[in-house]
């Protein structure tokens, strides 16, 4: 590329050498048709958008000089439940997913070895639920940016408090996405948008997401203490010490030589397909336990008002 500054450095052809010269001018011209293309390209992608399809051309064109652009690897949490609500994203390429954070609290009951023992372990877990995924043309991060300005609308009060994320939004495989800040995305939109784009809010029961996640670890509960109660191991004394085993009549015995069949299947449950089907959904993020032994199972949670 030829200018009008001066070289810094001094170049040498070590053998016979095509050199094809470019105008500072012409560069400049080049890279701004790029820039040209690239803005058209994403133009293009805006405008079938969802949501921003129902806005004017021109608008969209005005949108479009305020987004900026963010790639995000797989399992990269794009915004925490919890976090600042402070970004409204349109998905441009890749999956990802809406997710629900909840806690639970269970009891699991396992035979233990001594004369009629029983562990109990209580549980409290922290779960992931995913509720759906984001395809590319959608737009999210909006929820409570808008019922914020509803209420600040509704009553003058909040304005200075940011609402946090009812959920999180996470890269299922590489993604990008389109975003714009909090005071941009008041600064674009008017009344009439915002009353449009409500339209387009992710609707989340965290009870119904509680309830769903109890039930699915309930059940794997139920069928858990239903094995154990059809090979009547409460009434064996388990034991791993050869000496005592020899003293078991021969149904306990029988009993006895079901337990690592037990062990394997105890923490897989047999569940309707509506189970199965959110199985799929849950993932456990972390789990705090206490473990207490007991000798009436029955009696324990009677007090426990269980």
């Amino acid at each position: 590329m030829t200018t009008d500054l001066q070289w810094d450095a001094t170049t040498k052809a070590l053998r016979k050498t095509l050199v094809l010269t470019l105008q500072r001018r012409d560069l400049i011209e080049v890279l701004s048709h790029v820039k040209v293309m690239q803005s058209s390209d994403k133009q293009s992608f805006l405008i079938k958008a969802q949501f921003l399809d129902e806005l004017t051309y021109n608008r969209v064109l005005e949108f479009n000089n305020l987004l900026q652009e963010q790639r995000f690897n797989p399992g990269e949490i794009v915004y925490d439940q919890g976090a600042e609500s402070d970004t409204f994203f349109v998905a441009k390429r890749g999956k990802l997913s809406i997710q629900a954070i909840v806690e639970i609290e269970d009891r699991n009951i396992y035979p233990h070895a001594g004369d009629h023992m029983w562990k109990v372990i209580q549980t409290k877990k922290r779960v992931v639920y995913k509720v759906r995924d984001v395809v590319p043309g959608e737009v999210f991060g909006h929820d409570e940016l808008i019922e914020h300005f509803e209420n600040v609308s509704r009553t003058g009060e909040g304005r200075k408090r940011i609402p946090t994320r009812r959920y999180r939004v996470i890269a299922q495989d590489r993604a990008d996405v389109f975003f714009v800040n909090v005071a941009k995305f008041y600064y674009f939109f008017n009344d009439v948008d915002l009353g449009k784009l409500r339209h387009h809010i992710v609707t989340i029961d965290m009870k119904e997401i509680q309830h769903k996640v109890t039930t699915f670890f309930l059940a794997k509960q139920i069928n858990q203490r239903s094995i154990l109660d059809a090979m009547k191991v409460n009434q064996v004394a388990v034991t791993e010490h050869q000496d005592q085993h020899r003293h078991l009549d021969p149904n306990e015995k029988h009993v006895q030589k079901l337990g690592p069949w037990i062990s394997r299947i105890k923490g897989k449950a047999v569940c309707a397909p509506e189970i199965l089907h959110e199985a799929e959904k849950i993932r456990i993020l972390d789990v705090q336990q206490t473990t207490e032994l007991v000798d009436d199972v029955d009696e324990y949670f009677a007090k426990e008002g269980r």
